[in-house]
């Protein structure tokens, strides 16, 4: 699977780096060919409080249909992670029923702890039934893995995982006494590692981190890396390029000047193999 090219559908701002703003950008560093569809174009991302349309919302099935044409769908692997509406996620669920990639890793995008749900709440039942049960693999944030699954706590997350459907699951920003956690699940094996939590004013701290992850999760899945290993790799690379961005005081991540990080950066975090 290495060599799959990728779709990735997501949305697209004009300025900033989220969605297909990042994640095609750092796909393409890391040598892979990605086809981008644009599930809805923003002026800029959510986050700055106002924001303009700049295109109507994705025809969904017949974007996946233009790109099927000029592709191997079946040597194909498939991110998608923001939509526009629910109907966007319902014709990616059917389309994918009829006409399977490759690989389809899901980004399941709902919203965070403080801003809560950023999304129509109609899209909550359409990730759960009709694309987490069709996805190799699922990246998502705490609050999104608790919108989807009712998971109450964080201590109540391992065994809330274990009995997810997903074979394959990265949860990230779950909170401890100390820092962040990340959280993996392959099968019925489950792996954990901390960071600490990099502070910045709330209004401050940049976006696209998630949409990020999944790309580098998805790359990492491709080229055959073990979990932890994937894991590791991805929590250092994304606490590096967070960390040198705010040491500028950017609120949007310093993408072009560190680009190198998304390659490599200096080894820092250990994935440990924990129980249920």
């Amino acid at each position: 699977m290495n060599s799959y090219p990728l779709v990735s559908l997501q949305s697209h701002v004009a300025f900033g780096y989220v969605g297909n703003a990042v994640a095609v950008p750092a796909l393409q560093s890391l040598g892979r060919e990605v086809w981008p569809l644009n599930s809805v174009s923003l002026s800029n991302h959510k986050g700055y409080g106002s924001w303009q349309s700049l295109a109507d919302p994705l025809d969904v099935a017949m974007g996946l249909a233009s790109l099927d044409a000029q592709l191997d769908w079946s040597q194909t692997a498939l991110l998608s992670g923001y939509l526009a509406k629910a109907e966007q996620g319902l014709a990616l669920g059917d389309y994918i029923a009829t006409r399977p990639p490759g690989f389809y890793l899901l980004d399941p995008v709902l919203g965070d702890e403080a801003p809560g749900l950023y999304v129509d709440p109609a899209l909550v039942p359409v990730y759960r039934d009709a694309l987490v049960p069709r996805a190799h693999a699922v990246c998502l944030n705490y609050f999104e893995f608790c919108t989807l699954t009712g998971c109450l706590a964080p201590d109540a997350l391992p065994a809330a995982l274990l009995a997810w459907v997903p074979a394959t699951v990265l949860v990230t920003s779950v909170p401890t006494a100390s820092g962040l956690a990340l959280w993996a699940k392959q099968s019925s094996a489950l792996w954990r590692l901390e960071t600490p939590k990099l502070e910045a004013q709330p209004s401050r701290m940049p976006n696209g981190l998630g949409d990020l992850a999944s790309a580098l999760m998805l790359d990492g899945l491709l080229r055959g890396q073990s979990l932890p290993a994937l894991m590791e790799g991805l929590a250092d690379r994304l606490f590096a390029l967070l960390e040198a961005s705010l040491q500028q005081g950017r609120r949007e991540l310093d993408l072009i000047g560190q680009r190198q990080l998304l390659i490599e950066a200096p080894a820092r975090f250990t994935a440990t193999a924990t129980a249920g």
